[in-house]
């Protein structure tokens, strides 16, 4: 993915998605200092703000215009993420977070998750 975000609510990347009270998001932002930064988001309930809660945010060190490899791997209770700046070699950004998030037993529903792109901001 390429993408630059202005702002600490621009951002792009992967979501996977039980309902819009139960996700995980995982994006290239700013940090509040204007540093790049990967998010870990999450929204576990309709008591969670809307945008989630963060679970990890970590600075990335990217050239202008240079991809960022992004991955989550659900694994029956686990959920991993990670990034690549080469598409080959990925580093963790979370480890082992709460697969329940995204299940249809914790979180209703019936038709199960989806992994998918988004991109959100205020412009």
């Amino acid at each position: 993915m390429r993408f630059a975000p202005k702002t600490p609510t621009d951002e792009a990347g992967l979501v996977a998605v039980q309902s819009d009270a139960f996700y995980y998001a995982f994006g290239l932002s700013r940090g509040e200092q204007g540093e790049l930064v990967l998010r870990v988001r999450q929204r576990d309930g309709e008591e969670d703000p809307a945008r989630g809660e963060v679970v990890a945010e970590q600075p990335l060190e990217l050239a202008s215009g240079a991809p960022v490899h992004l991955r989550i791997d659900v694994r029956g209770p686990e959920v991993d993420f990670a990034y690549s700046l080469d598409g080959e070699s990925f580093e963790a950004v979370v480890t082992g977070a709460d697969g329940r998030t995204l299940s249809s037993m914790h979180a209703g529903g019936f038709v199960g998750a989806l992994i998918g792109l988004y991109a959100e901001g205020d412009g």
